[in-house]
């Protein structure tokens, strides 16, 4: 029920007249709708385990290049996509809110996937294992609309491709034509751009707002013409539609207070390029998601759950598809002209870094000692980079 319908489309109801049995059964077992969903996590959980496990039991000795092991990547993500305690064990990571101490499982759930990887080939360094393992948590949240697209399925190869070929990266500052054509086919021609000290505009605002506290599964036109105090009509006025209107609610969400070394139109990256590592750690950091603190967390939230909210809600798949199609842009910018040298990303290297930070970000959260790094980010650049580590 959760892989169809999410965690808001689970209720003591619906369970019972899903089993046959009075809610009362449920009550007696778990206490209620909340110990139903922990216990779903630990059955998910199990699942995984066998998952992974047959998983290996199939691939046996699977050749290791960087060609075949990109395949494999793109396998084990379509795999996730199909697997509902894999989708489970996303959304619980995406809504863990809704769930009762699940750090420590969810935790077990990374250390399931890079165990699957490091016992995969044991010529993947320990970077490589941990870039595979987040990045394709992330993924799998784009692979539930995009799975049977062709630009998607592109996309995917090109991505799993930097993950694996250890550092063999091609010209950082050329252009990949799977990238060119994806972006132009995602991106719709620009419609009438709202004033930014409009009403509307301030309204789109005051949503977004509302979209970082709440989330975006209760927001609805007339709620929000109701709470504005303007009819909806007018919404739909300025905007041609809430789809429409959504969309840009949703990406001021995602970029307000955008890291200036991620912000591709702008030009003051001289502060930035001397704490380039820093202003990283500082956008995964748990403690806070207002501002640029946090600002990976936040994103990777909203993403995710628009990418779970778009089984129900069609309208939201246009923007799944450019999310996906700008995947690391803001990133291979800045290590052009941010980053040291050596670490520069080619645009695909940069596109599986933007992934992985997301999920990296995420994990922040359900980490033990949360103001502790789980991963090195230096050892995941090194990673698709092939460089040394730098003296910083």
């Amino acid at each position: 029920m959760v892989y169809t319908g999410g965690f808001d489309g689970i209720s003591l109801r619906s369970v019972s007249g899903e089993i046959g049995k009075s809610t009362t059964t449920i009550f007696q077992n778990f206490g209620g709708r909340q110990g139903l969903l922990d216990a779903a996590l630990d059955h998910a959980l199990a699942g995984e385990h066998l998952r992974h496990e047959a998983m290996l039991a199939d691939i046996g000795a699977l050749p290791t290049d960087a060609e075949s092991m990109a395949r494999l990547v793109a396998f084990y993500v379509g795999a996730a996509d199909q697997s509902a305690t894999a989708r489970f064990c996303l959304e619980a990571l995406l809504r863990i809110d809704r769930l009762t101490d699940a750090g420590s499982r969810l935790q077990q759930w990374m250390a399931m996937r890079e165990s699957f990887w490091s016992r995969l080939s044991s010529a993947l360094l320990p970077a490589q294992v941990r870039l595979l393992a987040g990045y394709t948590v992330m993924e799998q949240a784009f692979c539930i609309i995009l799975r049977d697209e062709l630009d998607y399925d592109q996309l995917l190869h090109m991505t799993a491709l930097a993950t694996c070929r250890g550092g063999i990266a091609a010209d950082p500052k050329a252009d990949i034509p799977v990238l060119t054509w994806a972006r132009t086919k995602a991106f719709p021609a620009a419609g009438e751009k709202i004033d930014e000290r409009s009403p509307m505009d301030e309204l789109l605002t005051r949503v977004a707002q509302q979209i970082v506290s709440d989330g975006i599964s209760d927001i609805n036109l007339r709620r929000i013409a109701t709470q504005a105090g303007v009819p909806p009509s007018l919404i739909i006025y300025h905007y041609g539609d809430f789809a429409a209107f959504m969309s840009a609610a949703i990406w001021r969400a995602m970029t307000h207070e955008l890291p200036s070394y991620l912000d591709i139109a702008s030009s003051a990256d001289r502060d930035a390029r001397e704490g380039w590592l820093s202003g990283l750690e500082t956008a995964v950091d748990p403690a806070a998601t207002d501002g640029a603190k946090g600002f990976y967390l936040r994103y990777a939230r909203i993403l995710g759950q628009v990418c779970l909210l778009a089984r129900q809600r069609q309208e939201l798949v246009p923007l799944v598809r450019q999310l996906r199609a700008i995947e690391g842009m803001g990133i291979h910018s800045a290590s052009l002209k941010v980053w040291p040298p050596q670490f520069r990303l080619d645009p695909a290297a940069a596109s599986a870094f933007s992934i992985w930070i997301k999920a990296h970000a995420l994990f922040r959260i359900v980490d033990s000692v949360p103001d502790q790094p789980v991963f090195d980010m230096v050892a995941i650049l090194e990673a698709l980079t092939g460089s040394p580590t730098p003296k910083i």
